[in-house]
This record gives C-alpha cells, sequence and structure tokens, in this order.
C-alpha cells in the first residue's frame, strides 16, 4: 500500500506530464503554424521585390537575394525557358506550365524533399521561389528543446515544492499517529492545534472534538468502576464487622448457659440474672442482622440515623465488655450534654471496638472521654510507632504483629469504615510505649 506522499507523487508526475504533453502539441502545432506563415509571407515579400520592373535581376544579384534570405530563386522568360538560377534544381521542376500565379504551393523535389514554392508572373518574366520546409522542422526542434527546458526547471521548482509539502504533511501525519497513540493509553493532555491548513484544521477539531468525548466517557467509566470497588469493600467491610462482632454476644451467651448447666441447684434470682443477659445478647445479634444486612441490589449501604446519648451508650458497652474483662477497670469521663445523630448500632460497634483494642493492648485502667463533642478511648498501654500509625487502619493490620485472642486486625479497619459512612474521620494519637487516644469528632444536637 502506498503512502500518501507518494500517491501525491504519483498524481503530481501524471499531471505533469498531461499538462506538458498538452502544452507541447498546441505549442509546437501554433508555432508550425506561424513559421510556415512567416516563411510564406517572406517568400510573398521577396516576390514582390523581384516582381520591380528597374531592378537588373542578374546572376550576381540572384545569388545575393537567394544567399540572404535562404530562398532559391529562378527567373524563367515567357515560354519558361531558365534565364538565372540561384539552384540548378529549379529548371527540373516540369510542372511550371501548371502553376497558377501568385499563389503559394507545395510539392516535391527530385530528391523527394518537401518544398514550399511561389510562382509569379509580370511582363517581363515569370519568377519562381522555393524553399525546403526542412527549415520549419529546424525551428520547430528549437522551440520543442527550448520548451523542454524550461519544463524542466519548472519540474525542479515543483518537485522542490513537493518536497516541502511531503515534510509537512509527513509531520502532521506523525503528529496525528502520537495523538492517537497518546488517547489509546488514556492520556488525554494532547491536543491537535497550531496548523494553517483549513483542511486539517476541520480534522483536528474532530479529533480534538472525539477525545473530549472518549475522556468523558472513560471518566464516566473510571466513576464507575470506583463506585464498584467502593460497593465491594463496603460489603466486604460489612461481613467482616458481622463475623468479628458476633463473638463478643456469642461468647457472652455460652458462658451464661454453661454457668447455669453447670450449677444446678442456682437459685431463681442468678438464673434469671443469667438468662437475662443471654436475652439482652441475642437482642444484640438480632440486631446486628437487622442493622447490618446488606440489600446486594442497593446501590449504597443506607445508616438509619437517630438521636442518643453517647454517653448511656458507651455505659452499655463497657458494662458488656467488663463481663468479659472482669479484672479490669473502665472509667467514663463525660459531659452532660452528648446528643448524637447517627446509626446507634454503628457508633456502638465502633465504641466497642475502640474499647475493646485498648483493653487488649495495655493492662492499666481505660478511659473514655466525652467532652465538646469528642469521643476519645485513651490508655497507658504499648502505643502504636509513628511510623505505623497510617498503617493500623489497614484491614488484617496488628501492631507489631502481636497475637492477641480474638484479633484479626480488623478492629480499627471496621471503626474507619463506619464513621466514613457517617462523614467523620478517626482521630489517632499515639506514642509508643506510653500509651494511644483514638476517637472521633461529632456534632452535638
Amino acid at each position: 500500500m502506498l503512502k500518501i506522499n507518494h500517491l501525491f507523487l504519483a498524481n503530481f508526475f501524471i499531471i505533469f506530464l498531461i499538462t506538458f504533453g498538452t502544452y507541447t502539441f498546441f505549442s509546437y502545432k501554433t508555432q508550425k503554424d506561424t513559421t510556415e506563415i512567416s516563411q510564406q509571407q517572406k517568400i510573398t515579400n521577396i516576390s514582390k521585390i523581384l516582381n520591380h520592373e528597374s531592378l537588373n535581376l542578374n546572376q550576381e544579384f540572384i545569388d545575393y537575394i537567394s544567399a540572404q534570405t535562404k530562398l532559391n530563386i529562378g527567373i524563367f522568360d515567357k515560354e519558361n525557358s531558365p534565364i538565372v538560377l540561384s539552384d540548378k534544381s529549379l529548371k527540373d521542376i516540369v510542372f511550371i506550365k501548371e502553376l497558377k500565379t501568385a499563389e503559394i504551393f507545395e510539392f516535391l523535389n527530385p530528391n523527394s524533399k518537401q518544398m514550399l514554392g511561389f510562382y509569379l508572373q509580370n511582363k517581363k518574366y515569370n519568377i519562381l521561389i522555393t524553399s525546403e520546409k526542412k527549415q520549419t522542422k529546424t525551428d520547430m526542434s528549437l522551440f520543442t528543446k527550448k520548451g523542454f527546458n524550461i519544463a524542466s526547471i519548472c519540474f525542479i521548482v515543483l518537485f522542490i515544492i513537493y518536497k516541502i509539502f511531503q515534510t509537512h504533511i509527513e509531520k502532521e501525519i506523525y503528529k496525528i499517529i502520537d495523538f492517537l497513540s497518546n488517547i489509546s493509553q488514556s492520556n488525554y493532555n494532547v491536543a491537535l492545534e497550531n496548523t494553517k491548513s483549513t483542511d486539517l484544521k476541520l480534522l483536528y477539531d474532530s479529533l480534538n472534538l472525539t477525545k473530549e468525548k472518549l475522556q468523558e466517557k472513560d471518566k464516566k467509566n473510571r466513576k464507575k468502576s470506583a463506585k464498584i470497588r467502593f460497593r465491594n469493600m463496603q460489603l466486604e467491610a460489612i461481613l467482616s464487622s458481622i463475623s468479628h462482632e458476633f463473638k463478643n454476644p456469642i461468647a457472652i451467651i455460652q458462658a451464661s448457659i454453661q454457668t447455669i448447666q453447670n450449677d444446678p441447684n442456682m437459685d431463681i434470682a442468678t438464673k434469671n440474672k443469667f438468662t437475662n443477659k443471654i436475652e439482652k445478647n441475642c437482642i444484640k445479634l438480632t440486631n446486628l442482622i437487622d442493622r447490618l444486612k446488606i440489600n446486594l441490589e442497593d446501590e449504597e449501604i443506607n445508616i438509619k440515623k437517630t438521636d442518643f446519648d453517647i454517653s448511656q451508650l458507651a455505659k452499655e458497652v463497657t458494662q458488656s465488655l467488663q463481663e468479659k474483662y472482669q479484672n479490669r477497670n473502665i472509667i467514663i469521663n463525660s459531659d452532660n450534654n452528648s446528643i448524637m445523630n447517627a446509626d446507634k448500632t454503628m457508633i456502638e460497634q465502633v465504641i466497642a471496638n475502640l474499647v475493646e483494642n485498648a483493653l487488649k493492648y495495655s493492662k492499666d485502667d481505660i478511659l473514655i472521654e466525652i467532652k465538646n463533642g469528642k469521643f476519645m478511648v485513651i490508655d497507658k498501654g504499648i502505643g502504636i510507632p509513628q511510623d505505623e500509625i497510617k498503617l493500623v487502619t489497614k484491614k488484617f493490620y496488628r501492631v507489631n504483629k502481636n497475637n492477641w485472642n480474638n484479633s484479626f486486625g480488623l478492629g480499627l479497619y471496621i471503626v474507619k469504615f463506619m464513621l466514613k459512612l457517617h462523614d467523620i474521620s478517626l482521630i489517632i494519637l499515639s506514642k509508643e510505649g506510653v500509651g494511644s487516644q483514638i476517637g472521633f469528632k461529632f456534632k452535638l444536637f
């Protein structure tokens, strides 16, 4: 397949040859006619001079005129017998008697050369003037050579122009190829511009418009992909949260059942206490399933916000945890006004995760401070190294790879995710070997 510049060059040659051929043909014809007319006119003019009665048409004079005009001249008497001849071949023209006076004619001489002739009769003489037509061909050959030289110069100039045009076209083509290559790699920070060609400008505008449409479509696809990834992350996080948060209520229910089974003589009051624990944690499990249930057809996870006292919620969570961590002390220091508008079940999971993390990674008392719209869980545990603070909210990440029981590295990951659903950021302040303060800010109602 030919390149565009090769096609252009082929068309250029074809057009040039057609143009040059047409020009040569018509110029040749015009020049030929012009040459013949000029030669005929020269013969006619000489005949008028020779027809003048006062001239002495002797041999010397006739030879001189013939040499100057390159014409063959013959003077005949009235019987057409030769008197003076510049070329002896004139006496062999046998059809002279048949010629009409004052008329240009063509004939072949004894050597079969094409000749032009003019026959004139006056009172004293008959005059015959001839000329070889090869003179016309010689003039035409000179003209053709001259025309070819001019055409060659024009061709060289046009070829230079073609090379300049070819360079420009190739530059524009490579520019378009580079543009399309960038677009194919989703690099839309390119544009086609700066061209003086109207046709190329139309092409550039069309390609730039196509790029903008592709960019917009690609942007929508990226948003859709990001939304799908975020949706999958939400589903994964909620499923992880459910499996993780089921363990505490189930552990309490199992412990309460075993206690009742191991003591058949347990008094009713004590048995009711454990029965209430079982019922309470069963309700908690039901709420977890109902509130964290995922409808796979939903576009996003919906949260159910209500007004509740976060201090009271923190007390309920600590009471439940202290049954598991019976030798630990959890202190709550809160303002009188601590009403929060959020999904109560999710915030309960957040508090439970933060407090249990503090219990796991420290041996001293745990302080829950709720003041001025800020909830913080403070411990004096192992702390978090500065280079790991940004990593502790990653899924399955544990500080120093500690292998605490029931710790799967999901706690702070779930906390951060649930807070993000409420447009709340997780606060982590920690110093290794000193302790940690982890919590969040919320709007008071």
